[in-house]
């Protein structure tokens, strides 16, 4: 019952969006897409735009769908498993009394500006 709940609604959002255009005025072409060098141009879809690509403050999805594909983290929680993976960190470890974490990155490892 709930797959064709699932498939009239569908059709029934395909017919409408099929209706809503006009076919008499020509469909928009998007802008053309210059030729960019590898790690110069980011596109994306996204919901709204991003307000901020400070990690720190960002409270919106779109902003960090944004910062994901951005930065990259020291560590990562495995959304199957709630496990830390390490992601520029290969390894760390922490002292004694648990007040210190020492975070080793991975060989290779550059800036932006590939420093």
């Amino acid at each position: 019952m709930i797959a064709r709940r699932v498939a009239a609604f569908g059709f029934a959002a395909w017919l409408a969006w099929g209706c809503a255009s006009d076919p008499s005025t020509p469909a928009s072409t998007p802008a053309p897409v210059t030729a960019s060098k590898r790690g110069q141009q980011l596109t994306m879809a996204t919901i709204s735009d991003p307000k901020t690509f400070n990690p720190i403050i960002y409270t919106d999805s779109a902003s960090g769908m944004a910062m994901g594909d951005v930065f990259e983290p020291l560590v990562r929680m495995n959304p199957k498993t709630t496990e830390t993976d390490p992601q520029l960190a290969e390894r760390w470890e922490y002292n004694a009394d648990g007040t210190v974490c020492t975070f080793y990155l991975r060989k290779g490892v550059r800036w932006h500006d590939g420093k």
